[in-house]
């Protein structure tokens, strides 16, 4: 595998250590029960799901020989 796509894995790695860390803040700060708590959370966890397949795009698209 080639080094290509190595910005667009960072970006993807930042987010989710931002949405991790707001989800910190906002439970530490008692905002549990705000609705950008609930946004926050179903992104983080959208995300989660999400990276195991843009994951995979993005290996094809490193390996890609066309």
């Amino acid at each position: 595998m080639n080094d290509n796509m190595k910005t667009t894995r960072g970006l993807l790695d930042g987010q989710e250590r931002v949405l991790s860390a707001v989800i910190q803040w906002l439970d530490y700060n008692n905002y549990s029960d705000e609705t950008i708590r609930d946004l926050v959370d179903q992104i983080l966890n959208q995300s989660k799901a999400t990276k195991y397949l843009a994951g995979k795009e993005l290996d094809a698209a490193e390996n890609f020989e066309g």
